[in-house]
């Protein structure tokens, strides 16, 4: 699951490397992004396809919703539109800086799609987060009688003090 947090990070990270590159018009800094995009694509193939796994490993444990899971699931389909997308304009551009034809339109078409990689992921990435960390989604029915059980219990103890 460590491969779940490359399409966000390494993304953002290439992100911010290409707008600089663009900004200060280091063609160097725009094709290494464009490479870190890709590794960030990669990655993000990975992560989708181990996601079946994942979800047999977390299905029988108490507490885990299956209603989280599929959200999640939902956000990773989203997040494939984006990954290809992004991955093959950014192969693209490569092939482009090389010819020496489209850079600048090549750069902001990846940086546009790199941003909607980023954006999806990073949804995906807290959807899943809320399956094993249920401080990051509401309570609901058993946690509040949980919840009110804990503050009796920490209320008993400060009276006792």
């Amino acid at each position: 699951m460590l491969t779940n947090h490359i399409p966000i990070i390494g993304t953002l990270f290439a992100l911010l490397a290409l707008a600089f590159g663009m900004f200060r018009k280091q063609t160097q800094i725009i094709i290494l992004s464009y490479w870190f995009i890709i590794i960030s694509v990669i990655g993000g193939l990975f992560a989708f396809y181990t996601g079946e796994a994942a979800e047999e490993l977390v299905e029988g444990i108490q507490g885990v919703s299956d209603k989280v899971i599929h959200d999640h699931e939902e956000a990773g389909e989203v997040v494939m539109g984006f990954l290809y997308a992004t991955g093959i304009a950014a192969l693209l551009a490569l092939v482009l800086e090389k010819m020496k034809k489209f850079q600048s339109l090549a750069a902001m078409t990846v940086l546009l799609l790199g941003l909607g990689l980023f954006g999806t992921s990073a949804r995906a990435g807290y959807l899943g987060g809320k399956i094993r960390h249920t401080e990051l989604h509401p309570a609901t029915g058993n946690d509040v009688n949980q919840i009110n059980q804990n503050d009796e219990h920490l209320q008993e103890y400060e009276d006792e003090d």
